[in-house]
């Protein structure tokens, strides 16, 4: 049987908002250059400002108008006693600032290089490069304090990294705002953040209350959230329901843990005047904020992607179990120590082996039906290459070749949304139907032939998408991919290079 043709795919003409164009001539020349101008002037920012942090944080404070910076009397006699030096603070401190700085920054480059004419990329590193080097960033904020030489770039920089992040969230990952509605509340955004810009450190203008600018945050990052959520559930395709749980979970994350040291904080269980205890939450923040561009660059970078519903799968059990296990530690441990109290009189130094004991015991048990709960309620996603990729175990057991090409159809149509599709397996160009899917008139937009170690098995070919999104190379390279795998699974069974399937056995 011949192979299907693959149709080219037309080309509209391109505009400069459509996230789908690739980013050309000279207003991809002009979009290089701001990008390598901002970056360029982020790093010089970031070094000036380090020296005169490290002074701050080295000088004790001992009158009343103090640097928010500087350690207090009480704060350096409390670290003289734990034998910590002011330099030391000072380094550890510096490092812990600058980690989420460079996580952003990295994130941004690899981006920018990696697809250079991806729009939705540079919105991406862009944002994530103004975000996490300005917007959120406490060494710049005291720099233009003590340099009002840095004011401008300060402020422009900061007001672009804050809205083009809010951009992404309404966007990502097509381009495109999901309710479409959403772009009257970027709207609002764009205008709340030049108020609350120039209101304020350095200018202090004050021209909206500060009740204002947090109900603005607030409702911009509920909105942000929310539109993800949407479009998730209802407009992506099952490789962007993957990106989105990407970019969820970098989130879900680090807002979690801010919201727990917030509740610490305020009820008092963590005491930030205490300046060790303040650099321990400074330096888990520092790692948990981290996880943003990190979730947000493998997102866009769209390779196994399906990885994700395994680490959420483990993240709920694990982080459950850890809970559960303290839980039971602290409450046996309290037991044990009345128990010895009330039988001998006085405390024993087996009450905590004997806590340890019920912990280890409980381990195993706990964490199987842990696993089992989460399993049944939090499954991975069907639709996704990764729960297919898990499931060529099963195909080796089997044996059966068609039954693989079949499910592999099923799953690159569900994964990247096309309405038709067949597949195709043989030697060399001798192709025959195994599987067609829709209504499939032989003429593909996207095919890839089923290639291991350079011996051909058969081709897989996909129709036009349902939303009408052209393929491109990243969908070509994820299928091909998956493809591999298929055809190195197909060449350890028998049965298709024997022929013993022959062309009755098309469905």
């Amino acid at each position: 049987m011949s192979n299907p043709s693959v149709e080219p795919i037309a080309t509209p003409q391109t505009h400069l908002w459509d996230m789908s164009r690739p980013l050309q001539g000279r207003a991809a020349s002009v979009a290089r250059a701001f990008w390598w101008l901002c970056v360029g002037l982020i790093v010089v920012m970031t070094v000036i400002a380090i020296p005169p942090t490290v002074q701050d944080l080295r000088q004790v404070c001992t009158g009343e108008n103090c640097n928010p910076q500087q350690p207090s009397l009480t704060q350096a006699q409390t670290l003289a006693a734990a034998g910590i030096s002011l330099d030391t603070v000072a380094t550890v401190s510096i490092l812990f600032s600058l980690l989420p700085t460079l996580a952003y920054l990295s994130v941004a480059l690899i981006l920018f290089l990696g697809k250079p004419d991806d729009k939705m990329a540079y919105l991406t590193s862009l944002a994530l490069m103004l975000f996490g080097g300005v917007t959120n960033s406490n060494l710049l904020e005291s720099l233009v304090v003590s340099q009002p030489i840095w004011t401008v770039p300060f402020i422009i920089f900061t007001y672009l990294g804050s809205i083009l992040l809010a951009a992404f969230f309404f966007t990502f990952p097509n381009g495109k705002f999901a309710p479409r509605w959403f772009r009257w509340v970027f709207l609002f955004w764009v205008i709340e953040e030049v108020l609350d810009v120039v209101s304020g450190s350095p200018l202090n203008l004050h021209l909206i209350p500060e009740e204002v600018s947090n109900f603005g945050f607030i409702l911009i990052l509920l909105t942000g959230i929310y539109a993800q959520v949407y479009r998730y559930l209802r407009v992506s395709t099952d490789a962007e329901r993957q990106q989105s749980k990407w970019v969820l979970f970098g989130i879900t994350i680090a807002l979690s843990s801010l919201l727990i040291f917030a509740v610490l904080i305020f009820t008092g269980v963590i005491d930030v005047s205490n300046v060790i205890l303040d650099l321990a939450v400074t330096a888990v923040l520092a790692f948990t904020l981290s996880l943003i561009p990190i979730s947000i660059g493998i997102a866009m970078l769209r390779s196994h992607l399906w990885d994700i519903d395994l680490i959420i799968n483990r993240t709920l059990v694990y982080g459950a179990l850890t809970a559960i296990l303290a839980g039971i530690l602290a409450v046996s441990s309290d037991l044990s120590k009345r128990f010895f109290l009330a039988v001998t009189g006085e405390s024993s130094e087996l009450a905590p082996i004997v806590a340890t004991l019920i912990v280890v015991a409980a381990f195993e048990p706990l964490k199987k039906r842990l696993q089992e709960f989460v399993d049944r309620h939090f499954k991975y996603a069907t639709g996704s290459f990764g729960a297919f990729g898990e499931e060529l175990k099963t195909f080796l057991e089997l044996n059966d070749p068609d039954e693989l090409a079949r499910r592999f159809l099923k799953e690159s149509l569900e994964a990247f949304g096309a309405g038709s599709g067949a597949i195709y397996l043989g030697r060399g160009t001798q192709h025959r139907l195994v599987k067609s899917i829709g209504a499939w008139d032989g003429h593909a937009q996207l095919a890839v032939p089923l290639e291991h170690a350079g011996v051909n098995v058969g081709l897989i070919a996909l129709g036009a998408r349902n939303n009408g999104i052209a393929y491109d190379a990243d969908d070509r390279a994820n299928l091909a991919q998956t493809g591999d795998l298929v055809a190195h699974a197909i060449q350890l069974s028998p049965r298709i290079m024997s022929g013993e399937h022959d062309a009755s056995s098309s469905a």
